[in-house]
């Protein structure tokens, strides 16, 4: 049994099909990717995962347990987070009360020594614990974000254009830290415009056209797909 299944969900937004019958699987310890173009229904399908944007037709199961109509507070605490597009970290909060409200369903505690695996993760974080998230730059920002939705101790970290509005060797940072979340044993959806990063840290790929699967395999077989090579990775 999958971690994760898909199963043909249709989400509207007012009466725009935004996704049209998207099916995927996520296993557990895998590292998988979405990848296409602006409006392909990459985003939609993650908030329609973690609630924000309920499918109208079809199901999604985590743990064998239907989700689909279940509220996004009680998703995050059955086990799944989101690092969202844009980042959109509390600017006016410091990088640990960020962290602090990433942890803010949690009652363990274990949340003492996950703070300290995010700020092994990204040192930079740990640099920067008393400032105010808004007066960093887009890659630290995008750090914070990864490591508030750590701090859930999620089963299944979904990542939503991890790469977008960030210099190149900041991206290049979150990727290698992307890789070394997954091999600590979190399982990741990724969302990424970006295929060569994406298709690097996942072991497979979907690939999304006007809100329908196109094409699905493992990322090497991907890589050396012309028609993918054309569209995503500039060959």
């Amino acid at each position: 049994m999958a971690m994760l299944e898909v199963d043909e969900i249709r989400t509207y937004y007012g009466n725009i099909e935004a996704l049209k019958g998207i099916s995927l699987t996520v296993d557990e310890g895998e590292c998988v990717t979405l990848i296409g173009s602006n409006g392909a229904g990459k985003s939609t399908t993650l908030r329609s995962i973690s609630g924000l944007t309920p499918p109208r037709l079809g199901d999604i199961r985590f743990e064998g347990e239907n989700i689909t109509r279940t509220p996004p507070a009680e998703i995050v605490q059955r086990g799944i987070s989101q690092s969202p597009e844009g980042r959109r970290c509390f600017p006016r909060m410091t990088v640990r009360e960020n962290l602090d409200m990433g942890a803010y369903l949690r009652r363990d505690k274990e949340v003492g020594s996950d703070m300290d695996r995010v700020f092994d993760l990204f040192p930079r974080l740990k640099e920067r614990e008393k400032q105010k998230a808004g007066t960093m730059s887009g890659g630290e920002q995008q750090m914070l974000a990864i490591g508030r939705a750590l701090m859930a101790k999620p089963k299944l970290l979904l990542l939503d254009e991890p790469s977008m509005g960030i210099a190149p060797i900041l991206v290049e940072r979150i990727y290698e830290t992307i890789a070394e979340i997954n091999e600590q044993g979190t399982t990741i959806l990724l969302v990424e415009q970006n295929a060569n990063y994406a298709l690097s840290v996942s072991s497979r790929a979907y690939v999304l056209e006007t809100g329908a699967v196109a094409i699905s395999d493992d990322s090497a077989t991907l890589r050396s797909n012309p028609d993918v090579q054309k569209a995503y990775l500039g060959g």
